[in-house]
């Protein structure tokens, strides 16, 4: 009896212990959909997992496939005179083993179309020179959008230390 208690005790305790996740912990996130600087706008949410588990020990403190929240930071589409669109996004929390949301730090990685504003003016300026009338053509010309495609990994890292009540590690 007294070792049935014991294990159940022990096994309780390990459920619950606690684990401190240290700042600057790097975790993996996999980008869950395609996004483009042609449909996103300023403030919409991005759909980010976490690509493998996070451990402090053998204690599983963020589980492979947690939900990440990330936030369209800027979406410009594509525009006239060959300048190309801009995108760019926020990794914000990630949801830990205990569900309480662990705030991340990115470096932001700024994202921009192919420009043609170079050409562009090139094209203008030697069509202007030949047949002038024809020159604000070239004008009308778009640069390319931004797209991140779905699958794509960042590395994201805690901003702070938490203590997480950790799950027991896999075997």
């Amino acid at each position: 009896m007294k070792k049935t208690v014991g294990l159940l005790l022990l096994t309780v305790l390990s459920c619950c212990a606690q684990a401190l996740l240290p700042e600057g912990t790097r975790i993996r996130v996999r980008l869950e959909q395609s996004i483009s600087s042609s449909t996103a706008e300023e403030g919409q949410a991005v759909e980010l997992s976490v690509a493998d588990s996070v451990k402090v020990g053998d204690a599983v403190v963020i589980a492979e496939g947690a939900h990440v929240i990330g936030t369209i930071t800027q979406a410009h589409e594509k525009r006239r005179m060959g300048r190309a669109g801009k995108l760019d996004f926020s990794l914000d929390r990630v949801k830990a083993v205990d569900n309480q949301w662990v705030a991340l730090r990115y470096t932001v990685t700024r994202k921009s179309g192919q420009s043609h504003a170079l050409s562009t003016g090139i094209l203008t300026a030697g069509t202007a020179a030949v047949f002038w009338p024809a020159a604000p053509v070239f004008l009308l010309r778009k640069g390319q959008d931004v797209a991140i495609n779905r699958d794509v990994t960042f590395e994201v890292y805690t901003d702070r230390n938490y203590t997480i009540k950790a799950a027991a590690g896999e075997p």
